[in-house]
């Protein structure tokens, strides 16, 4: 499950009865406490905490094991961290540059 709509504390994409049966991922912990509303609300149901959730970041430099089996249910949330998108497009852009891919237009 990928909840990435919503940012602020009041918003909620996934229901806290969902989220004891998943493994939780968050792109940057500190922003998660402070917008992630689904898990904040789960925090305060005594569902989760933020000991419980792993960092996107630390899966992708291999510091912390992401999906563990075709079965396991886990729970990405997002709340947008500007840092990770411009990172994101820029190694986008330079695949799509080394592949000779996308379409160049002027604006």
């Amino acid at each position: 499950i990928n909840g990435i709509g919503s940012y602020t504390p009041e918003m909620c994409e996934v229901d806290v009865p969902r989220l004891p049966k998943a493994r939780i991922f968050v792109d940057f912990r500190p922003a998660a406490l402070a917008e992630a509303g689904d898990l904040l609300r789960a925090k305060a149901a005594g569902v989760t905490d933020e000991t419980q959730w792993t960092e996107i970041g630390r899966v992708v430099s291999g510091d912390a094991p992401g999906r563990q089996s075709a079965t396991e249910i886990t729970f990405f949330k997002s709340v947008g961290v500007a840092v990770q998108d411009a990172a994101t497009a820029l190694l986008a852009y330079q695949r799509a540059q080394a592949e000779k891919k996308g379409v160049w237009f002027d604006l």
